[in-house]
């Protein structure tokens, strides 16, 4: 079943908003207003800590574990030229 998005989206604008709608914008930066700082995500800074540390143990074991060593320059001889060279004919 094909749904035309023009159509639908004709119906959606002409549904009124539900009234409920009208303060929702002005109640929730009210609410987040009135948290103390550090607990707009229900997350204490403990967990913070905790995911800075699992993302560095991570970044490190990752970057001990490459089998060969990374090339200084990402372009070598060997591969194809760059557009400014071609567009040049150098």
């Amino acid at each position: 079943m094909a749904i035309n998005v023009d159509d639908a989206l004709a119906r959606l604008a002409a549904v009124p908003a539900p009234p409920g709608l009208d303060g929702i914008e002005a109640d929730l930066l009210d609410r987040i207003a009135r948290m103390p700082i550090g607990v707009a995500a229900g997350v204490g800074s403990g967990m913070g800590v905790i995911a800075i540390g699992v993302a560095l143990l991570f970044g490190v074991i990752g970057a001990g574990i490459s089998p060969t060593p990374a090339r200084a320059a990402p372009f070598g001889l060997d591969d194809a030229p760059m557009p400014s060279t071609l567009l040049t004919g150098a």
